[in-house]
């Protein structure tokens, strides 16, 4: 299975990472030639295309292989490709692997996925573009027709048929294939279930904003002769609470750190932290507040240093080190990759004996995957947060 991002210090492959292809994709659209071709130095520099959206390419040149082609599960999307457990003494990338049945969730976000490629890759000149461009959207139709099918409109879960009562899956796939098409039973989908989408959002942590604004985002920006204001309106507003929220918080953390509660100073608290850059960037663009791109700088010097353990969290600057599959067994921070944003603060998972304070449950190990892994999610939210402010 060539192609495609590993997950973090694994040979796992996901067919689940919208969120994380979705930010690459906005950063492009907001600042298309913040990564121009040959400023990464990739194996695909000099094809006279963006290395951003090579990135993104290569990510969905293993997607279109992650679909049932036929039979009767046909268009539904494989889970993931994973490591087969207890190889010991097999070296990494050289994993046996195995190809997870497939599941509604992870076809809903497939979906997802293959439309947004689809929309992103529709105005590029370049042949393979354009071609791949085709075979997403391809991708997408049928992996939507497959979920409902499957699940009865989103009803039943796929192969459990247990019952759903909303399936916030199938909303962000309706978004996208609307964006994608401008087709109306798209849209009737995204204004008839608007309510149950918010509904779903607030019946849980409130202060985990996330992926679950992403579709407000892509909807938000479409040109008004397609979107309602009505929904408009009302995605907007329930962004806009969520900034409230931090606000509440970070004015009552030691270093006024723009991130929900106490709490989340928990397993990917970076990425997490990233991801909140994301929204207050697009609430900047929304409203026009000096107050919200001030947040993302904030966000920015966290990563870079300005935080409570005084660690840059990018492997090559400074000493922070990172947890890695096929660099775990060094001690020397000089010899991993540079450029990784490590996991960061994490005071659960036994690590509270590092420090009563939340935010200072940190340490320089490769020995601990909860505070040093190097997520590819996590990576998708700092190259955006940082990219933004690349000159």
């Amino acid at each position: 299975m060539l192609y495609g991002w590993h997950d973090a210090g694994d040979d796992n492959k996901y067919s689940w990472n919208f969120d994380m292809m979705w930010m690459l994709a906005d950063l492009y659209k907001h600042f298309p030639g913040r990564y121009p071709d040959g400023e990464l130095n990739i194996p695909e520099s000099g094809n006279g295309r963006s290395d951003l959206l090579d990135e993104l390419v290569f990510e969905a040149k293993w997607y279109v292989k992650m679909q049932v082609a036929s039979g009767k599960e046909a268009g539904l999307a494989y889970e993931q490709i994973r490591d087969i457990d207890d190889q010991p003494k097999t070296p990494y990338l050289q994993h046996k692997r195995r190809v997870l049945a497939p599941r509604s969730d992870k076809t809903a976000n497939y979906c997802q996925s293959m439309a947004m490629m689809a929309w992103l890759l529709a105005p590029e000149k370049d042949q393979e573009s354009r071609d791949l461009g085709k075979l997403c959207r391809e991708r997408a139709v049928k992996a939507w027709d497959a979920y409902e099918k499957f699940t009865k409109g989103g009803k039943v879960s796929y192969p459990d048929g247990q019952k759903m009562k909303f399936d916030s899956e199938r909303y962000k796939a309706a978004v996208e294939m609307f964006r994608m098409t401008g087709e109306k039973k798209y849209h009737d989908i995204v204004k008839k279930d608007l309510d149950g989408y918010i509904a779903d959002y607030l019946a849980g942590d409130k202060y985990w904003g996330q992926g679950k604004f992403i579709c407000f985002f892509s909807y938000c920006e479409l040109p008004g002769t397609m979107t309602d204001p009505s929904i408009v309106q009302k995605m907007k507003d329930v962004v806009r609470a969520y900034r409230g929220l931090n606000d509440e918080y970070a004015l009552h953390n030691g270093y006024r750190v723009p991130f929900g509660n106490v709490g989340h100073f928990c397993w990917g608290s970076n990425g997490h932290l990233s991801s909140n850059g994301v929204i207050f960037y697009h609430l900047y663009a929304w409203d026009g507040k000096d107050e919200d791109i001030q947040k993302v700088k904030r966000i920015a010097d966290y990563i870079l240093g300005e935080n409570a353990v005084d660690k840059v969290m990018l492997t090559g600057w400074g000493k922070a080190l990172m947890y890695h599959g096929i660099w775990a067994k060094t001690k020397d921070p000089d010899s991993v990759p540079p450029g990784y944003m490590v996991g960061g603060v994490d005071m659960h998972n036994d690590n509270d004996w590092m420090s009563k304070y939340p935010q200072k449950c940190y340490r320089d190990t490769t020995s601990n995957w909860t505070i040093n892994e190097i997520s590819t999610g996590y990576q998708a939210a700092a190259v955006f947060v940082l990219g933004i402010f690349v000159p």
